[in-house]
């Protein structure tokens, strides 16, 4: 900035951008070679969205001074927004060679590294900025972001992210999206006073994300009947594309196959008494895993989930005869199908009050149709069960449900029991995770 003349300095603290750009310009009539009104007036047109005359200005700039380390940053900056990675390395790379305490490109060269999946080499460059400048508040970010999602056994990936996301914000308090990350690291650690804390520092910035007031209900141990419709699309479609090998393999999810396993089993009894077609119906359907399992029994299939991310991944097993975004209640109260199969694995978690749904199930079913369900049990921490219970809503974010409250459920709404086992869900934590797999029939009157 010294370098420029002084009426351009002038503009530029004023704000006065075009002004600034009309000086060196005309400055530039009688100082061709100034490499310094270049790399501005490079800076300037960037501001503009003039990404390609950007380029051109700060290439005149590096022409003149090729050792100028500010304006190979400059250029990494502006080849990164043209969409052309490689070229944005390799002048990032020059920028920390001329300049080895350049905390912004090493910072940018992480950001290039995560863009092409290389999360360790993403890693190591986000903490050489942090050497070079513990204070840089993206690398703080972006550090802390990589290291919350460790989910080692020590938690130390963790625990460091949560240091990290404080130092951002000791730099930068009014950052929501620190505060929001902040709370749910904390919240993974068990540290929920603090996480309180932070998802109400995120809540006076921002309202705009639907998983906070939910969170935070679950800490704080509101009741609450059903997340907003907002949360769960926002969840799965966060989750779409690596939601199966998540469930495999890291949370060794059994849910589906094993209430499809009972499902079939009846399906086998209702096929040698009538040999009839069976129309399902697949509540939260996802990408598709319970159909899957029973698909060679049923000649139509709907699905309905409030995820578009997760149906479309569901649409490409091209086993549904059609998928629905929509809110599985209202879908249920709108529908004038009947059919003969209604399941839900692992859906109700993320619904408190079922009484909706099982009415709702009731008007949609078949005479002598099957309802199939999962739900995560509650019981005490002695394992008893709580009679005078409904359903709780758990710091995950998830519902829980007694089962003595599912009996009155049953009851209330006319299901007879065909199967209730209580078995493994999945792994949380280290711990496996019980949960009632429950299939129903509908009575018929008389």
């Amino acid at each position: 900035m010294s370098d420029l003349p002084e009426d351009v300095l002038r503009a530029l603290r004023d704000h006065d951008w075009s002004s600034a750009e009309d000086l060196a310009l005309r400055r530039l009539r009688t100082e061709e070679e100034n490499a310094p009104l270049w790399a501005l007036l490079a800076v300037l047109s960037a501001q503009k969205g003039c990404t390609e005359e950007a380029l051109e200005r700060n290439q005149r700039a590096l022409a003149l001074d090729p050792n100028e380390a500010g304006a190979w940053l400059n250029q990494g900056n502006l080849e990164k927004l043209a969409g052309r990675s490689e070229e944005a390395t390799n002048a990032y790379e020059r920028a920390l060679v001329l300049d080895p305490d350049s905390a912004d490109a090493a910072f940018n060269l992480g950001v290039l590294s995560e863009e092409s999946s290389k999360k360790d080499e993403a890693v190591e460059r986000y903490r050489q900025a942090l050497q070079l400048s513990p204070v840089h508040t993206g690398a703080l970010f972006n550090l802390g972001r990589h290291l919350a999602q460790d989910r080692s056994p020590d938690r130390a990936g963790e625990c460091e992210a949560v240091e990290l996301y404080r130092r951002a914000l000791a730099e930068s308090s009014l950052w929501p999206d620190a505060w929001r990350n902040l709370g749910n690291v904390l919240r993974r650690l068990g540290r929920d006073s603090e996480a309180i804390v932070a998802y109400e520092k995120f809540l006076e910035l921002d309202s705009s994300d639907p998983a906070v007031p939910h969170l935070l209900a679950a800490l704080r141990g509101d009741s609450v009947a059903k997340p907003g419709s907002g949360y769960v699309t926002q969840l799965f479609d966060q989750f779409a594309e690596t939601y199966e090998e998540e469930l495999s393999e890291g949370l060794q999810y059994e849910g589906a196959d094993r209430l499809a396993q009972l499902v079939r089993s009846h399906l086998a009894v209702e096929a040698e008494g009538e040999g009839r077609p069976l129309r399902l119906l697949d509540l939260g359907c996802g990408t598709g895993l319970f159909l899957a399992a029973v698909a060679q029994e049923t000649s139509l299939a709907v699905g309905v989930d409030l995820s578009p991310a997760m149906l479309e991944k569901a649409r490409g097993r091209e086993l549904y005869d059609r998928l629905e975004v929509c809110d599985i209640t209202t879908y249920l109260e709108t529908s004038a199908e009947f059919f003969d199969v209604v399941a839900a694995a692992d859906t109700f978690v993320y619904i408190g009050d079922l009484s909706p749904v099982f009415a709702g199930v009731g008007e949609r079913l078949a005479p002598a149709g099957i309802f199939a369900f999962t739900v995560e049990s509650w019981t005490d921490d002695q394992g008893r069960e709580l009679n005078d219970e409904t359903f709780s809503l758990q710091r995950s974010g998830r519902y829980r449900h007694a089962a003595a409250h599912l009996a009155r459920l049953i009851e209330q709404y006319k299901f007879e029991v065909l199967s209730w086992v209580r078995a493994p869900l999945r792994r949380e934590n280290g711990e496996t995770l019980v949960g009632e797999y429950v299939v129903l029939r509908q009575q018929t009157e008389g």
